[in-house]
């Protein structure tokens, strides 16, 4: 329930183009068939990808990512001259593209530009912290009075984590399991939360203390360390713990910034409300799938559908108050698609209210006319690229034909496929590049990332 939202919340951005002289938004480094590909496209998708690398500036890199780019354009155009075979499915995408974007663009707005400056000693102590684990459990209870209450209980000994979790979670596992949120690292939580599990010692008992969800008590069961801290390995990743520093950073000013949203709009879940959609995401099915999945998988007029085949009462029933109004079951199903699978799973409460101060946030944009914006316009194009290129991978796949060797097991079976599938795919996308107009100039991506490295 406490697990953050990685802002894929919302969607978190850094703009990490902002040492280079030129505008990457007027730097063209591609041209294909005419379509322009901007250096602030390449940096835009390219972003994301930088955590899980550890040399992500390298040129091999580099010219890796403008391939998997140019492909998905030769593909999105291609598909585009095949037609478009499920235009409500394109209308849904284009649609959250823009709600995305929207809020990206308004989050960074509000955020102070003063998260760049960081100091040497903030990013060492946060390189010590990510090389910690922590095995951490807690309980939660939007009462303080409650909290203080279990807290003063285990002190005595006379209750434990496990026996109070009952009564602290809906979640199932959560409440069967003492409350354990497992291994825990630096940038893993939300600020508050995690500035108290490293304030914990082992074996120890934290105070009672709030976060913008509410109450709480953790206790830090034991600490691994992933290995000793060396220079060379800081050296190493010095760019990656600065960004996570800022993604912290970023996640305690919204949180602050949510906080006051919730208590200006009287912000609340329903209860009985709350408990309908949590029945209505573990048990609907759509197509074979839960209704989690298909939330963030499927046109919301399914999931209106499927909602609206239930009786009225049911799809009518409050979910979250707010100022003197209220949003009702079928008209919060589409709100949802943002938030992570396994939240809506664990705790709906929590994924119902990310799901209402995004909307706020997107409203927000909306007045300031960010939707307009040429940043905004790119990310949305770049989603629709993706969403084309991926039907026609669809397409080319689904209707191949796969001979297999004979003696071959299941496992065998599925990874022969894979490679034949991704051979037609290479193959296909070679001969759509030779009977394309391609022009590259990486030394302005070159150029782009050379301070970074």
């Amino acid at each position: 329930m406490i697990k953050r939202i990685y802002i894929t919340c919302f969607s978190v951005i850094i703009l990490l183009g902002c040492q280079s002289q030129k505008n990457p938004k007027e730097e063209v480094f591609a041209r294909i068939n005419g379509e322009v590909i901007t250096v602030e496209e390449f940096v835009y998708t390219f972003t994301p990808q930088i955590w899980f690398m550890k040399n992500p500036f390298e040129k091999d890199v580099l010219n890796y990512h403008a391939g998997r780019m140019i492909r998905n354009v030769l593909f999105a155009q291609h598909q585009e001259e095949l037609g478009i075979h499920d235009p409500l499915a394109l209308r849904d995408e284009m649609a959250e593209a823009k709600r995305e974007a929207v809020i990206d663009e308004m989050i960074r707005i509000m955020i102070d530009d003063s998260l760049e400056n960081l100091s040497e000693e903030e990013v060492r102590d946060a390189y010590r912290k990510s090389l910690e684990y922590r095995e951490v459990r807690h309980l939660f209870s939007p009462d303080s009075a409650l909290i203080r209450s279990w807290y003063q209980e285990i002190l005595s000994g006379q209750e434990t984590f496990y026996t109070l979790s009952q009564q602290a979670f809906q979640d199932t596992f959560l409440a069967n399991h003492g409350g354990y949120l497992g291994f825990i690292t630096f940038g893993d939580m939300i600020p508050e939360f995690e500035e108290m599990v490293f304030q914990t010692e082992p074996g120890k008992v934290s105070k009672p203390f709030k976060t913008p969800f509410g109450w709480h008590i953790l206790s830090v069961e034991s600490v691994q360390t992933d290995m000793l801290p060396s220079e060379d390995d800081f050296q190493v990743n010095r760019d990656r713990i600065k960004n996570k520093i800022r993604r912290v950073k970023k996640e305690k000013f919204l949180s602050g910034f949510y906080a006051s949203l919730v208590q200006k709009r009287k912000i609340r879940p329903d209860i009985l409300g709350v408990q309908a959609l949590s029945h209505l995401i573990k048990s609907s099915r759509i197509t074979g799938k839960s209704l989690a999945n298909n939330i963030q998988a499927y046109p919301s007029e399914a999931l209106v559908r499927e909602v609206l085949n239930r009786s009225q009462d049911i799809w009518d029933k409050p979910v979250i108050y707010m100022d003197d109004d209220y949003i009702s079951l079928i008209d919060i199903l589409p709100l949802l698609k943002r938030v992570p699978l396994a939240l809506l799973y664990r705790n709906p409460s929590q994924a119902v209210l990310f799901a209402v101060r995004d909307e706020l946030v997107y409203q927000m944009g909306l007045e300031r006319g960010l939707e307009e914006l040429e940043t905004v316009q790119m990310k949305i194009g770049v989603r629709r690229k993706d969403w084309l290129s991926r039907q026609f991978v669809t397409s080319l796949t689904d209707t191949m034909t796969i001979h297999y060797p004979p003696g071959l097991n299941e496992d065998e079976m599925n990874r022969y496929s894979r490679e034949v599938k991704n051979t037609l795919i290479h193959q296909t996308y070679l001969d759509l590049r030779d009977n394309a107009r391609v022009w590259t100039d990486m030394d302005k991506i070159y150029t782009h990332y050379d301070n970074m490295k």
